[in-house]
């Protein structure tokens, strides 16, 4: 706790003993078992602790937030059962106003693969198939839906905020407890050892993939405008040899 209050009184931020909760992060393995004697991986003590509103397991955070959006949802059952005399478009209004908030509190820091992301977008979709009253037995389609109420998914958004989030982490000091959490996780990928089981997919795979795709495509322009101008070349060539031949005939 002494090394911990003077690291962060760096950047002015002071520890209160008595609220602080000390946590172990670890993954459990296959043969652990809790306390009732039910396997413990996945469901580990330290995933369903809160901090800063969040629960530290984006999986278990996602979950949440589903639950408390769909109670802010139907608090405002009385505005979504209003036929005409409150239009489409001033319900969608109220829904990303008191609703998505919810949904996409602390999105930004989500560390969730897509099948997890889902269900932050079969949520949202099910909340607007009630307010345009048309649930089951009555069909429409996810992208009818999305384009009827004018919206977008919410996975898409946590994206787009993640990546906004990223820039914010670059562009801030190199001193800072962001920057230097990064700068540790890109330089430990080659010299540490990572998590066993399914290869993960998180954010310096995706740049690198990105990369590699960009770096095709250049090479690929390249290459095409490489045999255009071969192409022109013969072709320049070939005129400039009838030219000749022209030339040579009227002499």
């Amino acid at each position: 706790m002494p090394i911990c209050k003077e690291i962060l009184e760096q950047w002015d931020l002071f520890v209160n003993e008595d609220k602080t909760e000390f946590v172990r992060f670890y993954i459990a393995g296959k043969d652990e078992l809790d306390g009732k004697g039910e396997p413990l991986k996945n469901r580990e003590p330290w995933r369903k602790t809160v901090s800063l509103g969040s629960r530290l397991c984006s999986k278990a955070d996602i979950t949440h937030r589903c639950i408390l959006a769909t109670v802010a949802f139907e608090k405002y059952n009385k505005v979504w059962a209003v036929g005409t005399r409150i239009s489409l478009a001033t319900k969608i209004k109220l829904y990303e106003a008191f609703v998505t908030p919810v949904l996409l509190y602390n999105s930004n820091s989500w560390a969730a693969p897509q099948n997890i992301l889902n269900k932050i977008d079969v949520c949202q979709r099910r909340h607007l198939r009630c307010i345009i009253k048309m649930t089951y037995p009555i069909i429409i389609s996810n992208k009818d839906l999305y384009k009827r109420c004018n919206v977008t998914p919410l996975s898409e958004r946590v994206t787009k905020s993640r990546w906004k989030m990223l820039g914010h982490i670059l562009r801030s000091d190199c001193n800072s407890p962001a920057q230097l959490a990064i700068s540790f996780a890109v330089n430990s990928m080659s010299s540490m050892k990572g998590r066993l089981g399914r290869h993960q997919i998180n954010i310096f795979k995706t740049i690198l993939v990105i990369g590699f795709i960009a770096l095709t495509i250049t090479f690929l322009r390249i290459l095409i405008l490489f045999y255009v101008f071969m192409i022109l070349m013969r072709i320049l060539k070939s005129q400039l040899y009838t030219l000749n031949l022209f030339q040579l005939f009227l002499l």
